[in-house]
């Protein structure tokens, strides 16, 4: 009987080795909200907030400003992300893993004060940590956090340009459910105006809800 390292390291090869990545992959929305709270304090009332992957806009919905200080792309409603150059001041987001390092250099070019990321535990490696730092982005934040439904456990995961904050080492004890939210993601390119977004109201997210670990 194959060991679980055995059977995680399969996994892992046969997700580096898929011919066609998934990155259409939205983040439970209780996940998006906690991870949005958990880099507010960081933020000012003024700043821009940017969601460069919006998809459904779970993230972009949540953002704790007025409409003017919000910006998106999504390349399936044909605004793609690596031809946006304007100002922002706050990225919050679940980036598409795949192309994880391009986008990172995207980042680099728009240079907003804060990036923050829900990202894979094995995709947080030295090296782009390093990478981060020689562009003048410190970690200042880390949380574990956990979804059911996606492989491994991930990070929300924070850096802050010319920082001098102590870093903030932290983990949930909730466990996130993505099942039902990833039924209303838009798959494949459509025109915005023939997009009807999907409106999640409070009363609702218990359909999209965690429990506590035991």
């Amino acid at each position: 009987m194959p060991s679980k390292a055995s059977n995680f390291s399969n996994k892992c090869n046969d997700i580096k080795n898929r011919k066609k990545a998934n990155d259409v992959i939205l983040t439970p929305p209780l996940l998006a909200i906690a991870h949005i709270e958990y880099v507010k304090p960081l933020t000012r009332k003024t700043y821009t907030w940017f969601d460069p992957f919006k998809n459904t806009g779970i993230y972009y919905n949540n953002y704790p400003v007025e409409e003017k200080q919000k910006k998106w792309t999504e390349i399936l409603l044909n605004k793609d992300f690596f031809e946006f150059n304007e100002k922002v001041d706050v990225i919050v987001t679940n980036p598409p893993f795949s192309i994880i390092n391009k986008v990172f250099e995207k980042f680099w070019e728009l240079k907003p004060k804060i990036i923050s990321l829900l990202i894979g535990v094995l995709n947080l490696t030295s090296k782009r940590i390093d990478d981060m730092k020689q562009h003048g982005y410190k970690l200042v934040q880390l949380k574990l956090c956990c979804v059911n439904e996606w492989f491994g456990s991930q990070y929300i995961v924070t850096f802050e340009r010319n920082s001098k904050r102590r870093q903030t080492i932290d983990f949930d004890r909730k466990t996130y459910y993505a099942r039902d939210i990833q039924k209303t993601a838009i798959t494949k390119k459509i025109e915005p105006e023939n997009y009807e977004p999907i409106q999640i109201e409070p009363d609702d997210l218990s359909k999209y809800d965690f429990v506590e670990k035991k």
